[in-house]
């Protein structure tokens, strides 16, 4: 049976997007730092620390003044198969850090905010051998070769944000969102025929770095002692371009096994943006010790990850545009807080997500496809005395996995995901 080439840049693209949710939304984390993470992601209407100026900078009027240090372990699992068995990444474990405070400016109607936060990170290191791809002098022959896939992305913001409260009601805040991203990524078939060696596939596994901005506005109102309402906009971040000085390219046509695209030794270039966002949340408090926090939040990844464009000295004179086809996102959350003692605070929380990669798309996502849906997490909070405060969380979000077909033929694909996070933060109040 002729196997298809996949067409390699694209399945390494996909893992390098900025997202995502520590159970990850695309690539986007669902929380940052340990409160955020406990409560799985709600909490536009319900700030409970320094890290709200880059979920909802308004809710820095609502928290004491504090400086705030997370640190957290990711650690997704992934298998794919590329229609010749199942292989497993050999990279699962990630360290995400997160720093934020706040400080009054103007009694009790101004404060000023910010901090460093790791908002995205992820990639993959899958290496299959044998693996068998048609010949680069004649495609109908299969050859025995080795498949090297990698991948990393890393993400940072720094964000300043101030609130405003121009009544005891309603809160208004917006931040100043500064990204660097760095960006490495491989993915080579390599044998050879007749005594010579043969590489195919694409190499940029230098990093490369991109800066990117943009803004976070929202708005909390409190309606009465019961009930509390929020709302956050994040424009586009948008980044400069990715830049790589690289040999000579090939990518593999996925129809016929040949070439679909050369390129000389040069600069290759290409830009990644994140998307915009919208999220909407009520915060119940039925009682002193009790909040319920419920979130809705839509991620607008078709803007972004519809089609990816490499510039280059390809030698057909044209960018390479590759379709990745992502769909919009819908996300539901649902956090739980209660106040055991003025010493001891438990957190729980859930949430469902739609998945970007669906079976029509998954061949151009295979490597890392953003899948999983359902997360659960729980967290908790000492007070240690003096203003000092620790603060743990955990999140376990369900595998889920994907089927398909390569484009063109019957191989059967299939894609798996699940991930785990574990994270511990220290919380000083003034």
């Amino acid at each position: 049976m002729k196997r298809r080439t996949l067409i390699l840049v694209l399945s390494c693209l996909t893992t390098v997007v900025p997202t995502t949710v520590m159970a990850t939304v695309g690539y986007q984390f669902n929380g940052i730092g340990q409160y955020e993470l406990g409560m799985s992601g709600a909490v536009v209407a319900a700030p409970g620390d320094a890290m709200t100026v880059i979920s909802n900078p308004a809710g820095l009027s609502e928290i004491r003044p504090q400086g705030d240090a997370s640190a957290e372990l990711f650690n997704p699992s992934r298998t794919a198969s590329f229609g010749q068995g199942k292989i497993g990444s050999h990279t699962n474990v990630y360290g995400t850090p997160a720093l934020g405070w706040m400080v009054p400016i103007s009694g009790n109607r101004l404060f000023l905010g910010g901090g460093f936060f790791g908002t995205a990170g992820l990639g993959v290191n899958y290496l299959q051998s044998p693996f068998f791809v048609p010949s680069p002098t004649s495609p109908s022959t299969l050859l025995p070769a080795t498949l090297k896939a990698y991948s990393s992305i890393s993400m940072m913001i720094a964000a300043l944000g101030i609130a405003w409260r121009p009544t005891h009601r309603l809160s208004l805040g917006v931040a100043l969102d500064m990204a660097n991203e760095n960006v490495s990524f491989q993915e080579t078939e390599s044998g050879s025929e007749n005594g010579m060696p043969f590489q195919v596939g694409v190499n940029f596994a230098s990093p490369a770095s991109a800066y990117g901005i943009g803004v976070t506005i929202g708005a909390l109102y409190q309606v009465n002692s019961l009930v509390t309402l929020g709302a956050t906009y994040r424009s586009p971040l948008f980044f400069t371009p990715l830049t790589w000085q690289e040999g000579a390219e090939s990518v593999p046509n996925p129809v016929t096994g040949g070439i679909q695209q050369t390129g000389g030794p040069g600069q290759y270039s290409m830009q990644l943006n994140y998307p915009q966002e919208i999220a909407l949340g009520i915060a119940l408090h039925p009682g002193k010790r009790f909040l319920v926090s419920l979130q809705g939040q839509w991620f607008d990844w078709r803007s972004t990850l519809n089609t990816v464009t490499i510039n280059g000295p390809w030698n057909n004179g044209a960018p390479l545009v590759m379709d990745t086809n992502w769909r919009n996102v819908w996300v539901g959350a649902i956090g739980l807080q209660y106040h055991l003692s003025h010493i001891f605070t438990v957190r729980a929380g859930y949430s469902h997500g739609s998945s970007p990669v669906g079976p029509r798309n998954l061949y151009p996502n295979l490597l890392a496809p953003a899948i999983v849906q359902n997360q659960v997490s729980v967290g908790a909070t000492e007070n240690l005395g003096r203003g000092w405060q620790l603060v743990e969380a955990y999140m376990h979000a369900f595998p889920a996995s994907t089927q398909g077909e390569i484009p063109g033929t019957e191989i059967p694909i299939s894609a798996s995901l699940a991930e785990n996070a574990f994270g511990v933060q220290v919380n000083y109040l003034f």
